[in-house]
């Protein structure tokens, strides 16, 4: 499966002057079914965490089932899907995880 790139929301209209590009980051199970570390996600520029979950759900949406198990995190702090985004953000997607000693 070739490696995404750039990803826009479907239906996605508004001028590219206004867009905010961010960085996701991927682990586990994303990294493993997408082939890749990271990516490049384009979303508007009042996008939150969930616009950027949609865009790359829109290009893969045989990952969408795993939307109840995923954590995300924005610059290195968990995050809430309505927590906004901004230029040169970098998104986390986290699955579960699992193994360690307790």
């Amino acid at each position: 499966m070739p490696a995404i790139e750039s990803v826009l929301p479907v239906g996605h209209t508004e001028d590219m002057s206004a867009s905010v590009t961010v960085t996701v980051r991927l682990f586990a199970v994303f990294r493993e079914r997408l082939g890749q570390s990271s990516l490049r996600v384009t979303v508007g520029p009042e996008a939150t965490v969930a616009a950027v979950w949609s865009g790359v759900m829109d290009a893969r949406p045989d990952l969408e089932l795993l939307r109840s198990v995923t954590r995300f995190a924005v610059n290195g702090a968990y995050a809430d899907p309505e927590t906004p985004v901004h230029e040169g953000d970098e998104v986390a997607f986290l699955p579960p995880m699992s193994g360690g000693n307790a």
